[in-house]
């Protein structure tokens, strides 16, 4: 009997130690804020953060939902980007930004192939809500701080 309650006091202790580290070390996704001007104000939106080639290439795709306040897909530097909507479930607005300014903005919506090619110029995109962009007057021009820049 003692070395059955030894064995369930180790695997709680365990089980704890677990949960305290998972609860400390957070979800293990990467944020950033962003600010983004918008029509009457500037708005600062913590984002999830695609930053290698793999993270960048899958996206969003086959998620159930967009996070919070989205995904920012960070470059290391200015150039002619494309995004589909592959394995979207979701529409969603596509912000490219170069050197800190809107150039493009796209409202992109779930699609059957063939995919859309949503093309912009930037070293940082955002994948916003479907229309977030049209509710906060956010467009082409308009300023966005992606990483303290």
């Amino acid at each position: 009997m003692v070395r059955r309650s030894t064995v369930v006091a180790v695997v709680f202790v365990a089980a704890l130690a677990g949960v305290g580290v998972w609860w400390f070390a957070g979800d293990g996704v990467s944020r950033a804020h962003v600010t983004v001007e918008t029509a009457n104000d500037s708005v600062v939106l913590e984002m999830v953060v695609a930053d290698t080639a793999r993270e960048r290439y899958e996206g969003l795709s086959g998620t159930a939902s967009l996070p919070a306040d989205g995904m920012v897909f960070r470059y290391a530097s200015v150039g002619e980007r494309a995004y589909v909507m592959r394995g979207m479930n979701y529409p969603i607005d596509i912000v490219f930004v170069a050197d800190g300014e809107v150039t493009a903005v796209h409202h992109a919506v779930v699609e059957d192939p063939p995919l859309t090619r949503y093309r912009g110029r930037a070293d940082c995109v955002l994948e916003l809500p479907y229309n977030w962009t049209a509710r906060h007057g956010v467009s082409v021009g308009n300023d966005v701080a992606c990483f303290g820049s």
